[in-house]
Parts: C-alpha cells; structure tokens; sequence
C-alpha cells in the first residue's frame, strides 16, 4: 500500500458524510451522488460494513 501521510486543505466543506457503521469510517461528499441517495445499497470499501449518511453542519 503506498504512502499517503501527505495531507491538503479543504478548498470547500462537505455537504454530506458517508459514516460507516463498523468501522466509523468517514467519507466526505459534496454532491447528492448515489451512494448520498441510497446508502443502503452500498458497503464500506475497507470492512464491508453498512453505510449511513448526515448532513454535514455549517462550519
């Protein structure tokens, strides 16, 4: 697996997280694309777990 300890700001928030329910994983998204849509058919790319989706707040 390769390194990617190299880390870059955020030009925009997130509108929504994507937080899977094993492992807490948290993906940002910022269009309402179809895993925003439907979570439920879909799994965690690293456990396999269920996914869930929120809102992102206003920072």
């Amino acid at each position: 697996m390769p390194d990617t300890s190299q880390y870059c700001e955020r030009f925009k928030l997130p509108n929504w997280w994507v937080i899977c329910e094993e492992c807490g994983g948290r993906f940002s998204r910022y269009q309402r694309s179809k895993v925003v849509k439907q979570p439920e058919k879909y799994s965690c790319g690293d456990c396999g777990g269920a996914l869930r989706v929120e809102e992102a707040a206003d920072e």
